[in-house]
């Protein structure tokens, strides 16, 4: 062979693990060079490459090194086989050559690039997932550290709320004690003068009702004070109670005959449950108040004529009280307002607004406080049968062996609700008199009002606002007077019923409240109240208000039955100011003359001192009828008035509205309504039967 002569090196095999593989299968070839692909879990491998001298290559000595893991050349002797263990993944250059030693030759270099492949969890998917996430942590820290201090933010803000809100509450509960401390002298004042007159033998049935409804108002005003004194008393944990042997079934039967006149009165049906005589130990005055205040709520809300049923037993070593009562139920979410003290203040507050929730007062409130001392529960509940139940759950407590320390203040026990004194006036229709309409949910203030109208007016009292539509089909009254704040349908809400029917929007309303906010009294104005009028209310000015309406009321009949509005009755053109007030000129003298027989253009022209002719041209400029047509047009609209609205004869009313004979009169009220006057009249009584003439 030439001295000159160097063989290629070719890469031959691939050992994986000293497993054989064909190294042709694992390389590709990309831009002239040779790349051998493993996997990452291939690491452990050997290269063999060959130069093909079959004659001197024993002389050979082959060198390699691989780039990317080291720059040093490895001597590797005869053997042409370069092995690798935990070659870390990635991109290596393979470089071989050989030197020969007997002609001192050396081989270029050959190199072939080596991939060795990445696990899927250092591959760029997962450097892009890994990065996500890693934002998506510090995201989620982020938001977390926000949150934690915006959660301790208002945790500091909810403190101090509930912190101001108990102040509030106890600063009110304060200055309200205070007042009805105040309050206690001018109600002995006002109750004991009561007692007096009462006790006189010659008393005037006039006065005597008065007095006793000033007595069973003063009596309201002092068992509220009592309430709030005693509600006061618990809040402040003044009021222990003292437990004793109680026969409970007695003391049941014995508070509900307080309530039998009020029973009778309405004629609820009061039914008392028991299966046996129950013994308990608890505080005798706490079970009587809680008692007491439950069955004056159910009296309250029980419409007359339907039931409450009072239950006692012993459930699971427990007293189970049960006080249940037909009428409306309460709204799920409003259950735990019942009881709530804040609410309970607030709508005590607003005594005559619109409370928070309708049930919730004093008496509940004490019931709810005393039951907590007792260890007990208290809850409400509807069914489907439309009951509301009371449900009251008391543990059997251990007697006080203590001597009780001693009250300074007389103990607080609730008096059971009276039924009332006043009856309302029966309601006689006089034809001659007009009609006033009253409704309001309180006895006292219905009966006040009638009492004050009944020698002017008939007077229809209601004391359920939604009974309204049954009156109404039945009478149509001149005037509606109402409170504002009632049940079921308010007197906001009443004024927009009547006034958006055409048969009553006419009805002047007027609406008594205690509020005093403008925002009210727009919004009642608005709906179409006539007058609002606030409480306490002026009987004098209640009175005036009544008669200026009626006489609004008048005026604008009257108006509309005269010859001054005929033009707009007739259904008239728009006409130039200065025509239209001449127009109106010409109708009054008509007007005013009607009865005249010898009305005339003549008497007119005289009137308003022009000739005939300037007459018949001026109310020709102003595109009416002419004169003769519009006398004898005024003539006919107060004949048909008088046949609607009067009861004279048909001789009265052609005389009243000036025609001269009875011919020319029948002759005129035929052409222009088609029939005689008698037949109109017999016509519109049969289509309007219930109205008045």
């Amino acid at each position: 062979m030439h001295p000159s002569y160097i063989p290629p090196i070719s890469f031959n095999k691939l050992t994986i693990f000293g497993n054989y593989y064909n190294i042709f299968e694992k390389t590709t070839e990309k831009d002239g060079e040779t790349i051998l692909n493993l996997k990452y879990e291939e690491d452990f491998f050997s290269v063999s490459f060959t130069a093909n001298d079959y004659i001197d290559g024993s002389n050979y000595t082959y060198y390699y090194k691989l780039l990317g893991l080291s720059n040093q050349w490895i001597n590797n002797g005869h053997s042409n086989v370069a092995s690798f263990t935990n070659v870390p993944p990635g991109k290596y250059t393979l470089q071989v050559k050989y030197y020969n030693r007997t002609s001192n030759i050396e081989s270029p270099v050959y190199s072939m690039v080596i991939k060795i492949a990445y696990p899927w969890y250092l591959s760029i998917w997962a450097y892009c997932f890994y990065c996500l996430a890693l934002i998506l942590m510090l995201a989620v820290s982020v938001r977390y550290i926000f949150l934690k201090e915006k959660r301790k933010k208002q945790e500091l803000l909810d403190q101090l709320d509930k912190k101001h809100q108990k102040e509030v509450y106890e600063s009110k509960l304060r200055f309200f004690t205070n007042i009805a401390h105040e309050f206690c002298t001018p109600l002995t004042l006002i109750s004991g003068p009561c007692e007096r007159i009462l006790g006189r033998p010659d008393i005037d049935a006039f006065v005597a009702n008065y007095v006793k409804m000033i007595q069973a108002n003063a009596n309201r005003l002092n068992n509220l004070i009592c309430e709030l004194i005693e509600f006061r008393k618990i809040e402040t944990e003044n009021r222990k109670p003292q437990i004793e042997p109680l026969l409970i079934t007695d003391l049941v039967l014995e508070i509900s005959a307080l309530f039998s006149d009020m029973a009778a009165s309405k004629k609820i049906s009061l039914d008392i449950i028991y299966n046996q005589k129950i013994t308990w130990n608890s505080d005798k005055g706490f079970m009587t108040t809680i008692i007491t205040n439950l069955l004056s709520n159910a009296f309250k809300y029980t419409q007359n004529g339907k039931r409450i049923n009072l239950g006692v037993s012993i459930e699971n070593g427990n007293l189970l009280i049960q006080i249940a009562n037909q009428g409306n139920p309460i709204k799920e979410k409003d259950y735990k307002r019942i009881f709530d003290r804040y609410t309970i203040l607030d709508n005590f507050e607003r005594q005559d607004g619109k409370p928070a929730f309708s049930r919730n007062g004093l008496g509940l409130a004490i019931s709810h406080n005393m039951v907590k001392l007792l260890n007990g529960t208290i809850r409400v509940e509807n069914t489907p049968e439309q009951w509301v139940v009371f449900t009251v759950s008391l543990p059997m407590s251990i007697v006080n062996t203590d001597k009780p320390a001693e009250q300074n203040d007389k103990e607080y026990l609730p008096v059971a609700e009276s039924p009332r004194i006043l009856k309302l006036p029966d309601c006689e229709i006089d034809e001659l008199k007009p009609t006033l309409l009253i409704i309001d949910d309180e006895p006292e203030i219905l009966w006040f009002i009638c009492e004050i109208f009944s020698d002017e007016f008939n007077t229809i009292a209601i004391q359920y606002p939604e009974q309204i539509d049954t009156v109404l089909n039945e009478t149509l009254p001149d005037v509606i007077i109402s409170d504002v704040m009632m049940p079921k349908l308010t007197g906001i809400d009443l004024v927009k019923k009547v006034k958006s029917v055409k048969n009553t929007a006419h009805i002047p309303i007027i609406l008594i409240s205690g509020k005093y906010e403008m925002e009210q009294q727009m919004e009642a104005l608005g709906a179409g109240a006539e007058t609002y009028i606030t409480k306490p209310f002026n009987a004098e000015y209640l009175k005036m208000t009544v008669r200026q309406s009626m006489n609004r009321k008048e005026k604008l009949k009257d108006y509309f039955n005269s010859s001054a509005s005929l033009f707009d009755l007739l259904g008239g053109k728009q006409i130039h100011k200065e025509h239209k007030k001449f127009f109106r000129s010409v109708l009054k003298i008509i007007d005013s003359n009607i009865t005249n027989p010898d009305l005339s253009i003549q008497m007119i022209a005289k009137e308003l001192n022009m000739g005939v002719r300037s007459l018949y041209r001026r109310i020709e400029e102003t595109g009416a009828m002419s004169p003769a047509n519009l006398i004898k047009e005024c003539r006919l609209v107060m004949a048909r008035d008088l046949l609607v609205k009067s009861r004279m004869n048909i001789d009265e009313i052609l005389y009243k509205s000036g025609f001269a004979n009875r011919v020319s009169f029948f002759q005129a009220f035929s052409k222009k309504y088609g029939c005689t006057p008698k037949e109109y009249r017999m016509k519109m009584v049969v289509e309007k039967p219930d109205q008045n003439p």
